[in-house]
């Protein structure tokens, strides 16, 4: 059994797959598999996939969303651990030996974060070298609710924990990982790694979506799960999950008004006011409410 799965979904992604996949054969820790899900791709990911024929397991799925198809290789999946990679981003070559020295350092936590750069072309990362590894640590991922980090896609986590928890959302939304990680809330073990960076994260046209469906369907999900207490804790953590909640839902609320859709932007903002509140950020709420205005003026 490897000690990782690394998973990656894809969908009309054939010209930046190989480079994903060679990112992670470039890894200097072995012990790991490497799964493919084929989200109904009709370009030339099937050729592509062909050409890694024993060094990958490839499945494929009708056109369902990354979501699913996640899910889909998390139950084909054998390892102790399993990371994420989206099928246009990089693992940069340290980032299992990383997530292993991490493991062995604090005893199998069961959920490791790591960081990010972003990238335009490969150049920007080729000259990086693995900084020393600086971590924070703490007793769950709610513990963490008062630190100041970016929470992202990168990350290690226990794959029975996952499989526990039921995978990812399977609808098309924004923050699946936000949720993912707030129902992982109290489950022992949470490690945040500053440094080195993990993962290399590709700006181009596509990763900045200008749809705000999403966006308030993700920030909905995560109001509801808090609502009908899918989140563990109880009311003893509720606090905290405010925290991780409106920091999310800030975003979201943010670039709702930002691409000029005010009717989801003010509706999310007064679903999130609770949230605000007992989190403590009463001024940001008092702040928030003036981002449509600002804008209309500017």
């Amino acid at each position: 059994m490897p000690l990782f799965s690394v998973i990656i979904p894809t969908y009309n992604r054939a010209s930046l797959l190989s480079r994903a996949l060679q990112s992670v054969f470039a890894q200097t820790f072995v012990d790991y598999e490497v799964i493919v899900v084929d989200d109904g791709s009709i370009d030339d990911t099937d050729q592509v996939l062909a050409a890694y024929a024993g060094r990958i397991k490839s499945l494929r799925q009708s056109n369902q969303g990354p979501g699913r198809a996640r899910n889909y290789a998390l139950s084909e999946a054998s390892g102790t651990y399993v990371t994420f990679l989206d099928s246009d981003d990089l693992l940069l070559p340290w980032a299992l030996a990383t997530y292993n020295e991490v493991i062995e350092r604090f005893n199998q936590p069961a959920f490791m974060l790591g960081s990010v750069i972003r990238f335009v072309q490969e150049d920007d990362i080729s000259r990086m070298i693995a900084e020393p590894l600086v971590t924070h640590a703490w007793d769950d991922y709610l513990q963490s609710a008062r630190a100041h980090y970016r929470v992202a896609m990168p990350s290690a986590i226990k794959r029975e924990l996952l499989q526990e928890i039921g995978g990812f959302a399977e609808q098309n939304i924004c923050s699946e990982g936000h949720d993912l990680y707030l129902r992982i809330g109290t489950a022992k073990g949470f490690v945040m790694i500053s440094a080195p960076a993990v993962y290399a994260y590709l700006q181009h046209a596509a990763t900045r979506s200008r749809n705000t469906q999403p966006l308030y369907k993700g920030a909905r999900l995560l109001l509801s799960r808090e609502r009908t207490g899918v989140y563990p804790g109880g009311k003893a953590r509720r606090v905290e999950r405010s925290i991780l909640l409106t920091r999310s839902l800030r975003y979201s609320i943010r670039r709702c008004f930002e691409l000029g859709d005010r009717w989801r932007g003010f509706d999310l903002y007064l679903r999130a006011l609770p949230c605000y509140f007992r989190a403590g950020y009463g001024r940001d709420a008092l702040q928030d409410a003036f981002i449509p205005f600002k804008r209309m003026k500017a």
